[in-house]
């Protein structure tokens, strides 16, 4: 199932944006059309086919929706509209322990306090006769009050008896094999196989990784016969007692493990000797929601680990010790009859774990080929980033979570979190040209906009409230591009009266002007690195200019039709020109080499002019808008088609990458400006608020608000 298929609204909820997925759901923020609160909507990846599958789910979701429990994320609604099955839970604004910690080692009084948390939330379902079955750090999420709370109890069991498991993903079976226990990987789990993936976890806090890695048939083997490493072997200081406790815990046989997950909780506060952190005393590191791939196995272990040493019983754990001795660990080695074993046991787990168990998982994220496909329905946003504040937003862009390197003793407090703003939103609306804008740009350093247009002048102002800052009369005619210099000092203005001026973002006053082109110029940009300008005209030529002197350095001739737009590649080497007139067989994108002006390929596939061209951030591919109503995709090496976006019924004028490079804004002679994720090409959000065509589009520099220039002398900042 893909985004394509999810209403914007389902039951009350009205769906904002993905903040998750995983092998058996995904999961969207949403707000309740009435009470106007936060939700967060988890749609099952499987379509419910028979009337069996339907009551089996409702019945799985009535018993886990009756579990109420502090320290459990709370199932607020569940239903199936047609054949798409459905739960609405609590919203957690700090993710997940799996954010705040990725492979180091957690301190210990933070480890016994997660530990008595999650442990009264399993004690309480095992009382109820609910087996979690799916206990780790991705589901265990931090809610406002700092407290943890376990979500997606039966998530698992609700998923595998409604849907055809040779679709579950290999990430999402590894990253739930890693945690699980023998009798459940044979399939009789039971309330100590939630102790036992509990222990995992807790071995894993302690030195930052798990015991068992390999493929998923060699993960299964292992916990079906293999012994867990000594903790000691990787944290040489610590207590003899807190490691038997958690060795116990990890005991094969589910009698030999503690009587009730509460007894183990009890045991591991009592050996580590150290006061478990209240909630209150938390310090979460703010991580923003974001679309990302489940956790997934790694192939192999390292030959070599570092020790990691207690200082006391009383202090936290430090991370890898530089200093210290580190003994190498000696390669586990399965036998083929404990492959065999771990093979044939995962039938226990599902249908899909015999095909899987042969298959090692992926070393890196894979990338799908997406064909191109016309779509011009409006799904809902997976963009939206953080605005410039401390706290999580609900409706923020997901954003890479900060690298962490070695536990803090003392995380920053995360503030509380504010309303969140609705994509769309409009913020400013500027009313400072007189007839229309044909161009807009965002200062780097997030400050000033900067916008020309039909009224000769280009005018910079306060990207927060409007407020005009300096007013640029230096052109004699429609100025039909403003653009930034890399430091935020100097803008370069061109225009129909043939020129191209750079001034002073603070005075406006004139530094120097290119003169050179026999036709009016449509679009002059400075170089990444701020030392030369690229300016593309009706001449049918591209002019690099020094960018201190203005002088001109070269004169590309590779064109046969007019010049309306140029883009530097990042790294400065390449320079991408759009081009085209009615009747010219040269409606192509060119990209050439900065240097010596030779053609390196040519992008042929638009029908009629190209308006715009703009280069993806990480420099792999190059996006062009045409009057043909489509924004293409290219391969920014080869210049070979990878998609279409065919969301426009009107020529395409402004096209903008966003930040992280996922996805473009493009405004349009048909007045919208529409937001298209090229990952799943798909269109995420559709903006009216222009009441005539627009042409132009810059983002802010932190990804969160779209400018948009327009024919109706306006340009709008809006929340993306």
């Amino acid at each position: 199932m893909t985004q394509n298929n999810i209403p914007q609204q389902i039951g009350n909820y009205k769906l904002m944006r993905l903040i998750g997925r995983g092998g058996f759901a995904t999961v969207y923020l949403a707000r309740h059309v009435h009470l106007n609160n936060y939700a967060a909507v988890k749609i099952l990846l499987s379509r419910l086919g028979s009337e069996e599958e339907v009551r089996r789910f409702r019945r799985e979701a009535q018993t886990i929706a009756q579990l109420n429990h502090p320290h459990i994320v709370r199932v607020l609604d569940f239903d199936v509209l047609e054949d798409l099955a459905f739960l609405v839970m609590e919203y957690a604004p700090f993710g997940s322990l799996r954010q705040q910690y990725r492979g180091v080692a957690v301190p210990l009084p933070a480890v016994v306090s997660y530990v008595r948390q999650v442990a009264s939330a399993l004690q309480y379902a095992h009382d109820q006769k609910v087996i979690h079955r799916d206990v780790k750090p991705e589901n265990m999420l931090i809610a406002r009050s700092h407290a943890i709370m376990l979500s997606d109890f039966g998530l698992a069991l609700i998923a595998q008896s409604t849907r055809n498991q040779s679709t579950q993903s290999l990430q999402d079976l590894a990253g739930t094999v890693a945690y699980m226990a023998p009798e459940q990987i044979q399939g009789r789990p039971r309330r100590e196989s939630d102790q036992y993936a509990l222990a995992i976890t807790v071995y894993e806090w302690l030195c930052g990784e798990r015991p068992f890695g390999g493929t998923v048939a060699e993960i299964t083997a292992r916990h079906l016969s293999a012994p867990p490493p000594p903790l000691h072997r990787y944290v040489p200081n610590i207590p003899p007692d807190l490691e038997s406790v958690v060795m116990q815990a990890l005991a094969k046989d589910p009698k030999e493990r503690f009587a009730r997950v509460e007894d183990f909780a009890l045991a591991l506060e009592e050996a580590a000797g150290v006061e478990p952190r209240q909630p209150s005393e938390e310090r979460f590191t703010t991580i923003p929601m974001r679309q990302s791939a489940p956790e997934t196995v790694v192939l192999s272990r390292s030959s070599q680990r570092s020790s990691r040493e207690f200082t006391s019983v009383s202090t936290v754990m430090q991370g890898r010790s530089a200093a210290g001795s580190s003994e190498p660990e000696p390669r586990r080695l399965v036998s083929r009859r404990a492959l065999l074993l771990g093979i044939v046991a995962l039938v226990g787990v599902g249908g899909a774990g015999l095909a899987l168990a042969a298959q090692h998982l992926p070393t890196s994220p894979h990338q799908a080929v997406i064909p191109p496909s016309p779509h011009t329905g409006i799904t809902p946003t997976a963009r939206p980033s953080p605005l410039p504040s401390p706290s999580p937003d609900p409706t923020a862009k997901p954003t890479r979570a900060p690298t962490t390197t070695a536990p803090a003793q003392q995380p920053p407090t995360p503030a509380p979190t504010p309303d969140p703003i609705p994509d769309g939103t409009l913020f400013v609306t500027y009313r400072g040209h007189t007839n229309a804008v044909f161009s807009v740009a965002w200062s780097p350093d997030g400050t000033r906009i900067a916008s020309g247009g039909a009224d000769n002048t280009a005018q910079i102002w306060q990207a927060t409230n409007g407020g005009t800052l300096v007013t640029y009369t230096g052109h004699t005619a429609h100025v039909n591009y403003v653009a930034w210099s890399p430091n935020s000092a100097r803008v370069v203005s061109s225009s129909d009266d043939k020129t191209i001026q750079v001034w002073s973002a603070a005075t406006g006053n004139t530094l120097f002007t290119c003169t050179g082109h026999s036709a009016g110029v449509h679009s002059a940009v400075f170089s990444p690195d701020g030392t030369r300008i690229a300016s593309g005209s009706s001449d049918h030529t591209v002019k690099i200019w020094d960018a201190a002197t203005g002088n001109l350095l070269l004169t590309y001739t590779g064109h046969a039709a007019s010049i309306w737009a140029v883009a530097w590649s990042p790294d400065g080497t390449r320079v991408a020109s759009a081009s085209g007139d009615p009747g010219s067989t040269d409606n192509t994108v060119k990209v050439w080499d900065a240097t010596t002006g030779a053609t390196l390929f040519t992008c042929t596939g638009h029908t009629q002019r190209v308006i715009y061209v703009a280069w993806s951030p990480n420099g792999r591919h190059i996006a062009s808008g045409s009057d043909d109503t489509t924004v293409r995709l290219w391969d920014a090496t080869t210049g070979a088609g990878q998609q279409i976006y065919y969301g426009h019924s009107a020529t395409v004028y402004g096209v903008a990458w966003s930040p992280d490079g996922r996805h473009i804004a493009s405004g349009s002679v048909d007045t919208t400006v529409q937001i298209w994720n090229f990952v799943t090409n798909t269109t995420t959000l559709t903006y009216r608020g222009h009441t005539s065509f627009v042409f132009g589009v810059t983002w802010s520099p932190d990804g969160t608000r779209i400018a948009s220039a327009s024919n109706d002398r306006t340009v709008q900042v809006w929340q993306a």
